[in-house]
């Protein structure tokens, strides 16, 4: 594993600390970037993250903001990772709409993918995120990359769509994405995660088997772990 483990005490800590690398990452970035882009995941991990944000000092009119996956879904249903983030996020700060790139989970799974492989491609700078936040399912998957997933063997699309997801089928962001984005800061939070915690950091597990190791293998990662 080549990422940065920290060990935080409890929940809002990590959430803390979280958010601290966050604001310290968009104010680098900015140094010599007209934007920052930034990929943001559902699930539990995060919304004490969220719920930082609305009050951090931060430039919104320079940021970009991207889903690392989303449900087939509407974006009103309760399901929906844009719907969660809206609520805890993007309703309390001034990011401009047009800087919001979500992934249309209203269009069938192949379309929805189609529709926003095309949106990465028009607006990434290269072929990755400045900052790519994502949590650790407790299966050990990540976005909706999940264990033995053939998208897990993608080489070329940014994003495709998976099927046989909890919920809903679903679209995902890449390896090569993830892969290619500047730094990735994974979210480790809950007893339900101890064993897959304890996957991700065996060097034996492979990709395959546990996802996560995606994020935690890449050169500038950071994982936030409570006590677990």
């Amino acid at each position: 594993m080549v990422g940065n483990l920290i060990e935080c005490k409890d929940y809002d800590q990590l959430s803390l600390k979280a958010c601290n690398i966050l604001v310290e990452e968009v104010h680098k970035t900015l140094k010599r970037k007209e934007f920052f882009c930034i990929a943001v995941p559902g699930g539990r991990s995060p919304r004490g993250l969220y719920r930082l944000m609305k009050d951090a000092l931060l430039p919104w009119q320079r940021i970009r903001l991207f889903f690392t996956d989303e449900r087939c879904l509407p974006p009103d249903s309760p399901e929906s990772n844009y719907n969660l983030l809206k609520r805890l996020l993007l309703d309390h700060i001034p990011l401009p709409p047009e800087n919001i790139y979500r992934i249309h989970g209203e269009l069938p799974p192949e379309d929805a993918a189609a529709d926003y492989e095309r949106t990465l491609r028009d607006v990434l700078p290269g072929r990755g995120f400045d900052l790519l936040v994502l949590g650790l399912g407790r299966d050990c998957h990540i976005a909706s990359l999940f264990p033995n997933s053939g998208a897990l063997r993608e080489e070329k699309r940014l994003a495709v769509a998976v099927y046989n997801t909890p919920v809903a089928p679903r679209v995902t962001i890449t390896p090569p994405l993830i892969k290619g984005s500047e730094r990735v800061m994974l979210l480790i939070s809950g007893q339900e995660k101890k064993t897959a915690f304890k996957r991700l950091v065996h060097s034996s597990v492979s990709v395959a088997e546990c996802p996560g190791k995606l994020a935690s293998d890449h050169k500038n990662s950071v994982i936030l772990y409570d006590r677990i």
